[in-house]
């Protein structure tokens, strides 16, 4: 093990503990402004923590940069990270921040299955990996009347578009500049959320103040600081265990919320919480098929 590679581990972990704790801050966040504006201030504000990025870590324009797919595919990524934000920030209105970061998690288990429909093979192991997460699913999220917990339908279904800003950000990343494709990705976010917020949410500036410590910290460290530590962890680890290691945040997500939230989970919700962990895991690790490194899959969650 060298000192590269135990920094990079290092990085992972740290990246992990940011965005599980960044759920505390996105649930708090909304006691003050409206989802939608909580997105659009967070997000203006991550896309300006992205520039300084670019203008240190970007090299100049090569030939294997194209342009084109950086917006484009910037655009696309924003669009699907727009639906996963916003149904995730409406969905930790009426559900836990714990909860909300275990079934985020879901989306590592759905971008296999997505690729398998777009043609890549997959092994028996997704499958173990998806019914081992549902079963899972099912005692976290399911109430002593057998229905869907409220909120919990919302964040799972935003899982379903964070695997697909997954496999948007995968299949343009070797053509684009990654923090350039962050910037556009980030400011298309906030540029969507900006007119639901004015047309159906009040906006005031003390409430904007009152919700600051959440939008920096959520905008700030867990945008912009984890995404360049993310690009610079992904240079160090191999894919696969950085894939595993990141996973934790929903770990990180659910002790938050006890922590800073008083929320308990039941001896039930724990043992759902932790066969999802187990299927999220199992998702990730190496197949035959499965081998190409993961260059930059702008991880969201929550960031």
């Amino acid at each position: 093990m060298t000192t590269r590679y135990l920094l990079g581990i290092a990085m992972l972990f740290a990246i992990a503990a940011i965005w599980g704790v960044g759920f505390v801050f996105q649930r708090e966040g909304m006691d003050h402004i409206g989802p939608f504006t909580f997105n659009a201030a967070r997000f203006i504000i991550g896309a300006l923590s992205v520039i300084p990025v670019i203008a240190i870590f970007s090299k100049p324009t090569s030939q294997n940069e194209d342009t084109s797919s950086t917006f484009i595919g910037g655009m696309l990524a924003g669009v699907m990270l727009f639906i996963g934000i916003s149904l995730q920030q409406i969905g930790l209105v009426h559900t836990s921040a714990g909860k909300a970061a275990f079934i985020t998690g879901m989306y590592n288990v759905f971008v296999p299955i997505f690729g398998m429909f777009l043609g890549q093979k997959m092994g028996g192991k997704v499958w173990v990996a998806a019914a081992i997460a549902v079963i899972g699913l099912y005692l976290l999220s399911i109430t002593d009347q057998l229905k869907f917990a409220r909120g919990d339908g919302l964040v799972l279904i935003a899982a379903v578009f964070w695997g697909g800003q997954v496999l948007v950000a995968a299949h343009y990343s070797p053509k684009v500049n990654g923090p350039k494709f962050a910037f556009v990705q980030f400011a298309t976010v906030a540029i969507i959320s900006l007119p639901f917020a004015v047309m159906g949410e009040v906006i005031t500036l003390d409430a904007l103040i009152l919700s600051a410590q959440a939008l920096l910290f959520t905008g700030l460290i867990a945008t912009g600081l984890a995404m360049t530590l993310q690009v610079l962890a992904q240079a160090r680890v191999p894919s696969t265990q950085a894939a595993m290691i990141m996973s934790l945040e929903t770990v990180f997500g659910a002790f938050s919320g006890w922590l800073l939230l008083g929320e308990i989970l039941t001896s039930r919700m724990l043992l759902g919480a932790v066969l999802m962990l187990l299927g999220i895991v199992i998702a990730q690790l190496p197949g035959r098929r499965m081998q190409k490194p993961i260059r930059w899959s702008f991880r969201r969650k929550q960031f």
